[in-house]
């Protein structure tokens, strides 16, 4: 019947009673209005820091303080509240007997036959008004001067309307705040939880906190309740400091924390020095004696907690509950904990998160995100006795949230950097983990990096110069066949630090020498190890194009934007048609070896080579910076002292190269509208010529040597073949039997001929000799030579091979015999793909 009566219902009917905050907030002020505070209650609040402003605005007044009869205060009390009952708008049709009825459902008051009476307690006590978040008083709670076995809180009358949020009182100053947040005057902060009223209401007061109080330890799920319903950016827990001796709070600490994981709700805890009880003890309300831990540090914090007081491990993982037509909910609720713990989506939108054991990003399958979602998340679901039971992630469910590519909380990647570097849009970068802005992920920075004490931003024209200067210093003690190798080493490096704001392709980048122990993988080690210390190690090449597409596809699905190729076999001419479309493609797709997934990435492999006497096909050829090295013996510098400078200087020496790609991206040059170099030819105008301003030096002479290797290549395989025909004779057609030598037999003339009395013979074997650095070479070492020259030519011959069984056999053909060579070049090559 009072229920069509009743404004400002702001929570349903629970059973017979219902709760109604106006009502309440009319009868409490009355209440208040006619207590009176007594002169020790005041000294009391005073000694706790509050001044008389702020005492009567909280409005704490006292029992038995006043001098008249107990009958009198009563019913001073009930007159009040029928007065202003009667003149509330909305209460005035009632009548007599309806309004006491309705006041009776005011904790702390009765009726009877149509009279209002006060429940007034029996004992002396500090009366304390308990505000909600709009101001009105919802309770009375009575702090007993003499408090008995069952503590010395009470609260006025019994509530029995289920409404649990009038158990955590907002201070007057922080509903202010709240306000103020939630019309945008102020950003949100987070809403700091005490217990005790006194606590909450000397934090807002005297430390500008948006305070609240709960009235015990253990009340903490109505004080998250309040945080869901008001505009804050979490909840910063202000637990007494007897969480850490209390067995009772610190599990009412923990199951705080928890409780805010499980629903998502940013939380913190506030700990001061244990001297100090709580908040309020705090001298003078200093917030520098605060300080806050979240994250990894508060889960350590207590774990160690629930160790010493001897309580379960937390469990900070949210719940989710398996039931009827949970999945769409359950899919969007895991897709944000996906997007909270980690995770992000590549460039074709398959989920993947970091490794921080090996600094990598993994991709993951529908299959394998079950048990990824189980380490942060718990599922339940009820059993036939209603007993919540622990479950494992559905597969159905893995499988709903892994194909939900429309949902855009989780971040998207597009880039990965190894270590610190320029990001595409110039900047460089501060540390490790995810930017937002240009969506890329860092893998990895160095200790102690902060680019402000080692990077230029805006360097001038002598400052880079200095810098690159430094670098190349690095590399002067190489002996190098052109006086530009220490200028392409460091553009190797430099194309490296700044690989990301490259969106297209980037020369190969060679080092090569006549013989062994020159200093090539020296070379490239010292480059990767100031570029990138997440570097997973070198790659071994591979002839067969089919196991080299596998390679490159394998090392860019993970993510891995270096692959070095290094000790490939001495005179080999790279000729991969997979290594030539990474060359010039600006997006890299194959199948994954094994399964009937296909994998797409973006290009930002930079790849180099180390080997002795490499050479190119024409297709790889004008797209490689390589640096010659003369021979030198091992002995001449101590490969140690280049690994231990760069290693004891890392951070300088990345320094240096991120300032000079800084000159290079602000310099006057063609890239003036900063955008991303997105072409072979814009990298080649761009940094060939910056450099060459730098250093003098032009880069193209170092692609033209490819050229002039190639050529001096020929030559030598030129001389070597006529050599061979000096040493076996020529056939005019491919004839089995006899006409087919093996590297055995070859090595077998040479020691023949080179003992020789006949000079033409000697210089014969001695021609050969000189591509095995003068030295007689054994049939193995005669054999990996021959197998590298197979179908290279001279003016007048082709060195031709077969392998009937499992030895190379070799011949030598007229080069008139075209239809033969043809002929026998298919079948080789079958052969040895086949193998």
């Amino acid at each position: 019947m009072l229920k069509h009566y009743i404004p400002w219902v702001v929570e349903p009917v629970v059973g017979d009673w219902f709760y109604n905050a106006k009502l309440r907030d009319i009868c409490y002020e009355a209440v208040v209005k006619v207590l009176k505070r007594s002169k020790r209650h005041g000294d009391n609040l005073r000694e706790r820091g509050f001044d008389n402003d702020a005492i009567k605005e909280m409005g704490i007044k006292s029992l038995y303080s006043d001098p008249r009869k107990f009958e009198d205060i009563a019913f001073d009390i009930t007159s009040e509240v029928d007065y202003r009952v009667q003149v509330e708008p909305g209460y005035e049709d009632l009548t007599d007997d309806d309004r006491a009825e309705l006041i009776a459902t005011v904790p702390g008051f009765s009726q009877s036959h149509g009279e209002i009476s006060f429940d007034m307690p029996r004992d002396k006590a500090m009366v304390i008004p308990m505000r909600d978040r709009f101001g009105l008083i919802t309770r009375l709670r009575l702090r007993l001067d003499e408090p008995g076995d069952k503590g010395k809180y009470r609260y006025l009358g019994s509530d029995d309307s289920g409404h649990k949020a009038s158990l955590i009182h907002v201070p007057i100053p922080t509903r202010n705040l709240l306000q103020d947040a939630n019309r945008n005057q102020q950003p949100p902060r987070p809403l700091v939880v005490a217990e005790g009223e006194f606590k909450a209401e000397f934090a807002t007061r005297y430390m500008n906190l948006p305070a609240v109080s709960m009235p015990g330890a253990s009340q903490y799920r109505a004080a998250i309740e309040l945080a869901r319903k008001t505009a804050v950016s979490g909840i910063d827990w202000a637990y007494d400091s007897d969480h850490r001796t209390n067995k009772h709070v610190a599990k009412a600490l923990i199951g705080a924390i928890s409780e805010c994981r499980q629903r998502d709700m940013p939380c913190r805890l506030m700990l001061w020095d244990p001297k100090y009880k709580g908040i309020d003890d705090i001298p003078d309300g200093d917030a520098q004696y605060i300080r806050y831990l979240d994250g990894e540090a508060l889960d350590t914090y207590l774990e160690t907690l629930a160790k010493e007081h001897e309580l379960d491990r937390p469990d900070f993982r949210p719940r989710i509950l398996i039931g009827p037509d949970f999945m769409g909910e359950a899919a969007e609720r895991i897709l944000d904990l996906l997007a909270q713990n980690g995770f992000f989506r590549d460039q074709r939108g398959k989920i993947c998160r970091f490794d921080p054991t090996t600094e990598t990003l993994l991709d993951l399958s529908s299959q394998a995100l079950p048990a990824q979602i189980d380490r942060f998340c718990l599922f339940e679901s009820a059993d036939r006795n209603g007993n919540m039971v622990p479950k494992s992630c559905p597969a159905d469910l893995a499988k709903n949230t892994y194909h939900r590519t429309d949902y855009e909380g989780i971040p998207r990647i597009k880039s990965v950097l190894p270590g610190p570097g320029v990001l595409s849009d110039g900047r460089v970068v501060v540390k490790a983990g995810y930017d937002s802005a240009t969506e890329t992920f860092v893998l990895r920075v160095p200790s102690g990096w902060d680019p402000s004490n080692y990077v230029l931003d805006r360097p001038t024209r002598q400052q880079a110069k200095q810098c690159f200067e430094q670098l190349t210093a690095l590399f002067h003690d190489f002996d190098f066949s052109d006086e530009e190798g220490p200028t392409g080493a460091v553009s190797a490096l430099i194309t490296c630090v700044g690989r990301s704001a490259i969106d297209g392709c980037v020369p190969f980048f060679a080092v090569t020498a006549d013989h062994p122990s020159a200093g090539k993988s020296l070379i490239v080690e010292s480059i990767l190890q100031i570029a990138s210390p997440s570097h997973m190690g070198a790659l071994g090449y591979d002839r067969k194009d089919d196991e080299m597409r596998k390679v490159i596809t394998a090392e860019l699905k993970n993510y891995r934007s270096i692959l070095w190729f290094d000790n490939v076999p001495r005179g080999t001419a790279i000729a991969s048609a997979s290594l030539a479309k990474l060359g010039t493609s600006r997006v890299w797709s194959d199948r994954v070896l094994g399964s009937s997934e296909s994998v797409s990435r973006r290009n930002e492999a930079t790849v180099f080579f180390t080997g002795n006497d490499i050479s190119y096909t024409d297709e790889i050829a004008r797209r490689v910076i390589t640096l010659n090295i003369r021979c030198q013996d091992k002995a001449a510098f101590v490969l140690g002292e280049l690994s231990e400078y760069v290693a004891d200087h890392r951070n300088d020496l990345l320094g240096h190269a991120l300032t000079v790609w800084c000159w290079l991206w602000n310099h006057d040059s063609p890239n003036d509208d900063k955008r991303p170099i997105k072409s072979f030819p814009e990298w080649s105008t761009w940094v060939v010529d910056g450099i060459e301003e730098l250093s003098g030096h032009d880069l193209r002479e170092l692609v033209k040597t490819n050229d002039r290797a190639y050529d001096a290549d020929a030559e030598q395989a030129s001389e070597f073949i006529e050599a061979i025909a000096q040493l076996r004779p020529c056939s005019q057609v491919p004839t089995p039997g006899y006409d087919w030598w093996t590297a055995k037999d070859l090595a077998a003339e040479m020691v023949k001929f080179s003992e020789s009395p006949s000079l033409h013979d000697r210089v014969a074997a001695l021609t050969i000799q000189d591509a095995f650095s003068g030295a007689m070479p054994s049939p193995r070492r005669l054999g990996k030579r021959l197998s590298a020259m197979a179908f290279r030519s001279s003016d007048r011959y082709t060195l031709v091979a077969n392998k009937p069984r499992n030895t190379n056999q070799y011949q030598l053909l007229p080069n008139e015999s075209k239809q033969d060579i043809d002929r026998l070049t298919s079948e080789f090559r079958r052969q040895h793909n086949s193998k």
